[in-house]
Parts: structure tokens; C-alpha cells; sequence
């Protein structure tokens, strides 16, 4: 009876022999690093990944090695997603047993995932989350994933222009998913729109602003109350004869003129009552030699 390996060599050439380790070995190598299940993402769609961390921190006798697929190693505690530029975060589902916190820069682009721990924690933990992908279908992307454990920390940065011991996740963009439209940004906060208060200081340093004119002192005779509702208590204005004295000095004194003239003319009246004709009663004289009347 033939050995299952001589048997293999018998029934196929050395180049499908050599195909099939290159599959076998590419097969372990993926199952030792982080990745995405499927590898794929549709560009300008809404993507639902699935980040799964293979295997926990692995340590041997000299620092750590990546292991093989049936090794699971040290449960991981904390595992860190550095968002590509070309990648839009939509949401980030919540996982029993971890602690998920998003950092953002001054407009709300999410930089940073980080999935932290909370109870006892597992080596090979899977994270999924919803993302928007630009980009053009056949080009690969990468994601730089920082692994911990409680003794050590993977930094799964390594790419084809910037090379690493540890490789960074790889995902093949495929073409867009038209049933799954990527949904429009959020939209900005409110006093984002808002325009600033114009700055008082400024208008009043301005030698070109227009100064407001001073306001009009209301006349004596106008009223001091613009409200409807109240009632304007008149302010009373004299008459011309109560407001000028000097014109009842002058009527006075033509009040006393008046009577001084009527009593001068009742002092002549007797006088005149003495001679009808007129004539001075002191010069009538009685003639003796006349004969009587």
C-alpha cells in the first residue's frame, strides 16, 4: 500500500504539488494576522466589516511570534483601528463585554476605534462596523490595527510602501453595491451655520459709523407720555396776562388816572352850579345905584 504522500506525487505533477503548499501556506499566514472577513468592500456603498483579530498575543522564549492557525495565545485586551483618510465612519456596533470610544478631529471625522475590554477578555475577538469606502474597484486598502495584551502589543502597521514586521489588514475594493447606498454625511451642528454677533467695539471705533442722533426733548406743551394706556396728565400753560406782570402795573396806573380825573371833575361841579351862564361867580357884583330887577 502506497504512502497518502507517494500517492499524492504519483497522481499530480510537481507544479500542482507546489500550488497546492503555496495555497496551504498563504491559508496559515492569513489565519495568523488580523483581517476581514471576505477581504472585500464594495467603493461608495454601505460596508459592513467584520474585524477579526485571529489570535491573541503569542509569546515564546525570545518576545513573541505570530503562531499558526491553531494557536490562540493571550487573551487581548485592547485593540485600536486608525481610520484611513478614504474611509468614513457610520456606526460602530456595541459588543458584550467591550467598551467601544471614537476619537475625532474638530469636524467630527472619526480618526480612531478602540474597542477596550470590560470583562474577561478573549485572544481572537471579532468587531464589526459600517463604513463608507471611496476609492476605485480593484485597489487595496489597508488598515494599520494596534493589537494589546496584558504583556505586549501588536502594531499591524506594514504595508507595500511602508514595510512592517507585522502587516497591516489588506481589503480589495470591489465595485459599488447598489443595494446598499452609502448614506449622506451628517449633517453639521447648528451653530456651525450661525453667523457672529457683530462685534460693538468695532462698530463704535469706526470714524464712519453714523452716530445716532441725540433724542429730542419733548415742549411743555407736548405730551410726556407715549404710552396709549396711560392717560397724559396736561401740563397747564398760563395766559399771556398771567404770565407778563408789567401789564397789570400798566393797567393799574390807568385805573388811577381815571379816578383822579373823576374826582377832579366832581370838585368843579358846585362852581359851575353857582353861574348858569358860565361866569365866575366871585366876579358878580351887586350894583347899588341899579334898580332892581
Amino acid at each position: 500500500m502506497l504512502h497518502p504522500r507517494a500517492l499524492l506525487t504519483r497522481m499530480a505533477p510537481p507544479a500542482a504539488i507546489l500550488a497546492l503548499v503555496l495555497v496551504l501556506l498563504v491559508g496559515s499566514t492569513a489565519a495568523a494576522h488580523p483581517f476581514v472577513r471576505g477581504g472585500e468592500a464594495p467603493v461608495d456603498s454601505l460596508a459592513s466589516l467584520e474585524l477579526n483579530m485571529a489570535h491573541g498575543c503569542i509569546l515564546d522564549g525570545g518576545g513573541h511570534s505570530h503562531g499558526d492557525a491553531e494557536a490562540e495565545g493571550e487573551p487581548t485586551t485592547d485593540v485600536s483601528l486608525q481610520v484611513p483618510a478614504s474611509m468614513r465612519i457610520v456606526e460602530v456596533p456595541e459588543i458584550d463585554g467591550w467598551n467601544v470610544e471614537l476619537e475625532a478631529d474638530a469636524e467630527g471625522t472619526v480618526e480612531v476605534v478602540t474597542w477596550t475590554a470590560t470583562t474577561a477578555a478573549e485572544p481572537a475577538p471579532e468587531f464589526p462596523l459600517d463604513v463608507v469606502i471611496d476609492g476605485q474597484p480593484g485597489d487595496e486598502l489597508y488598515l494599520r490595527v494596534f493589537q494589546a495584551c496584558d504583556d505586549f502589543v501588536y502594531r499591524w502597521v506594514g504595508t507595500p510602501d511602508d514595510p512592517a514586521d507585522d502587516p497591516a489588514v489588506r481589503i480589495t475594493l470591489t465595485e459599488a453595491d447598489p443595494d446598499r447606498p452609502a448614506p449622506p454625511p451628517e449633517d453639521a451642528p447648528d451653530d456651525a451655520d450661525t453667523e457672529p454677533a457683530p462685534d460693538e467695539d468695532a462698530a463704535t471705533d469706526d470714524p464712519g459709523a453714523e452716530e445716532d442722533p441725540e433724542p429730542e426733548v419733548p415742549t411743555t406743551e407736548e405730551s410726556i407720555v407715549d404710552d396709549e394706556d396711560v392717560e397724559a396728565t396736561p401740563i397747564a400753560v398760563p395766559d399771556d396776562a398771567d404770565a407778563n406782570p408789567l401789564l397789570w402795573i400798566v393797567v393799574g396806573l390807568v385805573a388811577a388816572a381815571l379816578l383822579v380825573a373823576a374826582a377832579l371833575a366832581l370838585r368843579r361841579r358846585p362852581v359851575a352850579a353857582g353861574a348858569p351862564d358860565g361866569t365866575d361867580a366871585d366876579a358878580v357884583t351887586t350894583d347899588p345905584d341899579r334898580d332892581g330887577p
